[in-house]
């Protein structure tokens, strides 16, 4: 596996979903699913934003590490650009996600604080998937299992065996933050990171400049200072500014009258996979 973002298929892939030619093909797939699928308009944007909360919940119920629950997220926006909303039920594919997840990152299954005596990976991921979204108001009442993660993981793997590689923030971060002497930014700028996974600027841009805007945002909310550090970096600031508009235009979205857009998009999924 290469060790080089810039050699990598993650690199590969961010390069293939911002070229003119895929946003042309998404686009017409989403129009596509809108019109044969009957699935809502907004859905392709707002869903993977909701499936990306629940895959942090359930990670933290599984005690996994966070860089487990990103990679899942990652995974999952992939197949959703490659394949849209329709090909199979959105609802099996974060949970299967995690699933790959765990596995791809090595995660060991003995190390999972929920799991049970005996219990495997796939059994767990399901019934620890399953009690995060018990009580949450969009999920309803659908429950997976463990013998659907298991297909569905064999799907994923099938359609993105070319870019399983994942390279993230949080790396960076903390080398930025040293480099800058404001390692007190960490706590900060970490939830900016993982609120960075509800937004698209992980597909979309290197994770460096993903860091680096994490680190001004938390600057700016902390009420620090850093512009003489920011302009002696190497970096395009012009691609800093969008990652952080971005990021805070996408959390601007989860609030009141999210939880309601994305119950009529669940709705419409539901009737085609009935």
């Amino acid at each position: 596996m290469a060790c080089n973002f810039w050699q990598s298929t993650h690199k590969r892939e961010m390069d293939r979903i911002n070229s003119d030619d895929f946003r042309s093909k998404y686009e017409k797939m989403v129009e596509r699913e809108v019109q044969d699928h009957q699935i809502a308009q907004n859905g392709a944007r707002l869903l993977p934003m909701y499936l990306t909360q629940i895959i942090f919940k359930c990670a933290s119920r599984l005690d996994l590490r966070v860089q487990v629950a990103a990679t899942a997220s990652v995974f999952m926006k992939r197949y959703f650009l490659r394949c849209g909303l329709s090909s199979c039920n959105p609802r099996s594919v974060a949970p299967a996600c995690l699933l790959l997840a765990c596995k791809v990152e090595e995660y060991p299954e003995r190390y999972a604080v929920g799991r049970k005596e005996k219990e495997n990976m796939r059994d767990c991921v399901a019934r620890c998937w399953n009690e995060t979204v018990e009580h949450d108001s969009v999920w309803r009442d659908f429950r997976v299992s463990a013998a659907e993660l298991m297909g569905i993981e064999f799907v994923i793997v099938d359609v993105m065996c070319d870019s399983m590689q994942v390279f993230h923030p949080y790396a960076a971060l903390t080398a930025l933050l040293e480099d800058a002497g404001q390692q007190d930014l960490l706590d900060t700028a970490w939830s900016c990171v993982n609120d960075a996974y509800v937004s698209d600027v992980v597909l979309l841009w290197p994770p460096h400049i993903v860091a680096v805007a994490c680190v001004s945002i938390a600057a700016i909310v902390k009420g620090v200072d850093l512009r003489q550090w920011q302009a002696s970096l190497n970096c395009d600031t012009q691609q800093v500014g969008k990652v952080m508009m971005e990021i805070l235009e996408s959390q601007s979205m989860l609030g009141e009258g999210f939880s309601s857009e994305v119950k009529q998009i669940m709705v419409s999924c539901d009737k085609h996979f009935r």
